[in-house]
């Protein structure tokens, strides 16, 4: 802690915990942010907290219980030791959800605090009225993107393949560039330098928390929703059977379910939540979980009755753009063809901040084909994932393969000559011209 620091707009002392704190997070999360000391008078001396954990379950209440909305997510707890003494450091950043206010006094302006110098006073009926309006109008891809040096190497091929036209000149109709020309944060989604992560893990079962695999994906957006959708065939495990001349292939989801899901997962996400959005594959079930919860104003009866409300509207636009949904709502739609028997609220589990959309396995009595637990080394998943990629393809490359799996150049070398000593895979061409088909 640096011992010079005195109160001011955006830092506080409190010599002891009372439950006035509460003022002061609701003060900060409304107006930009701040940290408040337990444990420090207002002459910035040392007292030190006696039972450092007993505080710290008493402020989580006080996020929970005494606090509308829930400013959890913009608060954290650390404990300081200074000068031998425990001091309770309570980070608050600035809200999406203003204004905050006292769950005992409403939405009131007796409940409504603000920041204002060193003190927290309590906010005007107008203030509350403006804060109400700004974030019914807050929307994450709209506001200018805090990295200004983005690059769309990833995103350019990607709209090439696609035969969609891609450059400067676009970045304004995309909505990848604001009125004074600067990048916005729909343009650090796509870029390669896209901070969200999607986390892909799968679990020994469905009653277990051990990891039997897990995966990182980071850069574009679109680099995402790639290397996840081959990711994810690969646990689809798959059996075939021979009718007449016809062989005829059955996997444990659709791969139309799977896309959807991954899609929708991708375009409802709430960027400006900090945490990852996640995939988990049990032996019953493949989960999507975004932070966020519904968009307001929308329930999942209103999901049952087929009303659709985007969350990311530009978003949702470059992909209908690129052909990667057809027109709102209609994904979730196209799940629930493939579940007869369930209803929207089987598949989709909502609270405060956060979504599900769970798939269940489909057509558990599928055979071993290609069955997964087969796949026991981490060479046999990748070569297994490259064949996969090969096979949505029909021919690949080795820098393709790099750019889609995340592998490094000489693991990627060594897989390939494998599939070719083992006669999956046929080189065709030298040099830079050379691509791999099916062996």
């Amino acid at each position: 802690m640096d011992r010079k620091m005195i109160e001011c707009q955006n830092i506080e002392f409190k010599r002891e915990f009372s439950d006035k704190i509460s003022r002061t997070i609701v003060a900060f999360a409304n107006t930009n942010g701040g940290r408040l000391f337990v444990g420090i008078d207002d002459n910035g001396e040392v007292i030190g907290v006696n039972d450092i954990d007993m505080v710290q379950l008493s402020v989580k209440n006080i996020l929970r219980d005494s606090i509308r909305p829930d400013v959890s997510l913009f608060t954290t707890l650390n404990v300081e030791k200074v000068d031998g003494k425990y001091v309770l450091r309570i980070d608050v950043g600035r809200g999406t959800l203003r204004p905050y206010y006292l769950a005992s006094h409403g939405l009131r302006s007796e409940g409504v605090y603000i920041r204002q110098g060193a003190s927290n006073e309590h906010a005007s009926e107008q203030t509350i009225r403006e804060m109400i309006l700004l974030s019914m109008r807050f929307s994450y891809e709209r506001e200018p993107s805090m990295i200004a040096d983005l690059t769309f190497d990833y995103a350019r091929d990607y709209f090439s393949r696609k035969k969609v036209e891609f450059g400067e000149s676009h970045f304004h109709q995309l909505g990848f560039s604001d009125e004074s020309g600067g990048f916005t944060n729909l343009a650090l989604l796509f870029s390669d330098q896209n901070p969200h992560l999607l986390k892909i893990a799968e679990f020994a079962s469905s009653e277990s928390l051990t990891f039997a695999d897990r995966r990182e994906i980071g850069g574009s957006i679109l680099r995402q929703l790639e290397m996840a959708y081959d990711t994810l065939s690969v646990y689809n495990r798959k059996s075939s059977e021979i009718k007449e001349l016809d062989r005829i292939d059955t996997t444990l989801y659709s791969q139309e379910s799977i896309r959807e899901a991954l899609v929708n997962s991708i375009v409802h996400c709430d960027y400006s939540q900090s945490a990852p959005s996640r995939i988990e594959i049990t032996d019953k079930y493949m989960d999507f979980i975004n932070l966020g919860g519904l968009v307001e104003g929308l329930s999942v009866s209103d999901l049952e009755l087929g009303a659709s409300k985007c969350r990311n509207e530009r978003l949702a636009f470059v992909f209908y753009r690129l052909k990667l949904v057809e027109s709102y709502g209609t994904g979730l739609r196209k799940i629930l063809n493939h579940y007869p028997n369930l209803k929207v609220s089987d598949i989709i589990t909502v609270s405060d901040h956060a979504f599900r959309l769970r798939l269940p396995i489909e057509r558990p009595n599928v055979g071993s084909f290609t069955k997964r637990e087969d796949i026991k080394t981490p060479r046999e998943k990748r070569q297994h994932a490259i064949l996969g990629l090969l096979a949505e393809r029909g021919v690949i490359t080795r820098k393709l393969i790099q750019k889609m799996m995340g592998y490094s150049l000489g693991t990627t070398i060594r897989d390939i000559e494998d599939l070719l000593a083992q006669g999956k895979m046929k080189k065709r061409g030298n040099g830079r011209t050379t691509e791999y088909v099916h062996g």
